[in-house]
């Protein structure tokens, strides 16, 4: 055997050692195990994709950890996007699904090193992030791996074409210059979101009555109308001077509507 043989065959025991550590670090055994088949036929392109990426490891367990640049990582929560596509798929086990998957990435923004440059431990890290919402548009029928093929690909472009979520959280990451600064404008970002969707609630609420109130209205006008057109012309001539007096509004509509049976001739004019 011919020394390039040799030195070909120990580097693909090393790839391939490689290639299953990262498939170990992923998901769990157990977890691979439960995996469907078309989960483990993107779960190679994943690994290779990360096996050759520029900017993601999977060094943490279940995760793929991307950097964005000296400052800030983005972290694709894998092995929880996997957990969850498999309850789903549990729960939707028929033709027609009651519900879609969520294609949104679990993701996290969060401060990979200090002011000063001092590189932060992972614990400290994930501490200091926060959760941008991104959504995999038109991706309901792809596995969860190769949704994490392709946010490796998009990491290794340099995060191109960027949502304003994820610029939005980067700079809220990067801003406070201290990870106490950094809990007090979460705070107010917390309270600032809690108000405005308190906001949109209450507009709501208020536009669903405001709705009802107007449908209401629309069935009790009708339900008069309906009654109307089955009186006598007696009845008819009564009402209308019942009527005659009234405010403007819903009665008026029904006077309206008495006229027009009692004096036909005048609409024809």
């Amino acid at each position: 055997m011919s020394v390039s043989v040799v030195e070909e065959s120990v580097e693909e025991r090393r790839r391939m050692n490689e290639w299953m550590a990262i498939e170990a670090n992923l998901a769990s055994e157990d977890l691979r195990e439960m995996m469907p088949r078309e989960e483990w036929r993107g779960l190679t392109l994943l690994v290779s994709v990360l096996h050759s990426s520029k900017a993601c490891t999977s060094i943490e367990r279940g995760r793929i950890v991307a950097l964005y640049d000296r400052e800030v990582e983005v972290v694709l929560m894998f092995e929880s996007m996997l957990i969850r596509r498999i309850d789903w798929l549990a729960a939707n086990s028929s033709t027609n699904p009651l519900v879609k998957p969520d294609c949104h990435l679990q993701i996290i923004v969060r401060r990979r090193s200090t002011m000063a440059g001092r590189i932060l431990h992972p614990h400290e890290r994930d501490l200091w992030s926060t959760s941008p919402c991104i959504v995999a548009t038109g991706a309901e029928g792809l596995p969860v791996t190769d949704l994490a093929s392709s946010f490796v690909l998009w990491a290794d472009s340099g995060f191109q074409r960027e949502p304003e979520t994820l610029v939005e959280q980067v700079a809220l990451v990067k801003g406070p210059e201290s990870y106490e600064e950094f809990l007090e404008d979460k705070k107010r970002r917390d309270r600032e979101k809690r108000r405005s969707l308190e906001n949109l609630r209450r507009r709501s609420v208020m536009e669903a009555t405001r709705r009802h109130h107007e449908e209401e209205g629309r069935r009790l006008l009708q339900d008069e109308l309906d009654r109307i057109s089955a009186m006598g012309w007696r009845e008819l001539i009564q009402m209308e001077r019942d009527l005659s007096n009234s405010p403007w509004g819903v009665n008026q509509s029904i006077r309206a509507a008495s006229q027009a049976i009692l004096y036909p001739e005048e609409r024809e004019i």
